[in-house]
């Protein structure tokens, strides 16, 4: 499945779905003489949340698991684990190694929105235009990355990254269709015959303006 995960660096049944702990969000205060009774008092706060197997947020799927190497492509990725760290804000997807800092990101790193699913949460981003050194490929060749999410403005991704397929427009070809018509009716089998043609997720046949199926 090219929307599967990557490497596998957690501990435990990996099939396991990880058991849901709330970040745990304290007070955060400064003090600029080494004394704690003479701090700020401001409402500022920070939240700690658990790294462990047991709580580790997974990514499941990428949907579609690919796109035109121009970018624009809107991406809905699922997962377990998701809703406990969505009250952290700040949720960026890294397409391509998460190079950079949350103050200076790539050029792969773009932001994400949160959307509550079913008691889920689905994270959503637009794909960036490929064809820097984060990708490892020239802009009209594509390629495959991998795709990950960030909770904390970029800090730190889940691991096991999804995979992602840019691909080049130009190189999809359509050499023949056949039958080439049909009645007004439809209910025409179609068979398109080309080159480089693929699926990320999404295979679809547009004739003229009356949709796609």
């Amino acid at each position: 499945d090219a929307g599967g995960g990557g490497d596998d660096d957690d501990e435990g049944n990996d099939d396991a779905g990880p058991v849901a702990f709330p970040p745990l969000e304290v007070p955060l205060e400064l003090t600029l003489n080494g004394n704690p009774l003479e701090r700020t008092t401001s409402t500022a706060t920070y939240s700690f949340y658990r790294d462990d197997a047991r709580a580790r947020p997974k990514l499941y799927r990428a949907q579609p698991y690919g796109g035109p190497t121009a970018g624009g492509t809107t991406v809905a990725i699922e997962g377990s684990g998701l809703a406990a760290l969505a009250a952290l804000g700040a949720a960026t997807c890294a397409f391509g190694p998460p190079e950079g800092n949350s103050t200076h990101p790539g050029p792969n790193i773009v932001p994400a929105t949160l959307v509550a699913d079913g008691g889920g949460v689905t994270v959503r981003c637009v794909s960036p235009p490929a064809g820097s050194e984060f990708f490892g490929f020239a802009a009209g060749d594509g390629g495959d990355v991998g795709l990950s999410v960030s909770f904390n403005g970029g800090r730190d991704y889940v691991r096991r990254p999804l995979r992602y397929l840019y691909y080049s427009p130009d190189a999809l070809h359509v050499d023949s269709v056949s039958p080439d018509g049909g009645p007004t009716a439809g209910g025409v089998v179609v068979t398109v015959r080309g080159r480089n043609l693929l699926t990320t997720g999404g295979l679809l046949c547009a004739f003229g303006g009356a949709g796609t199926v």
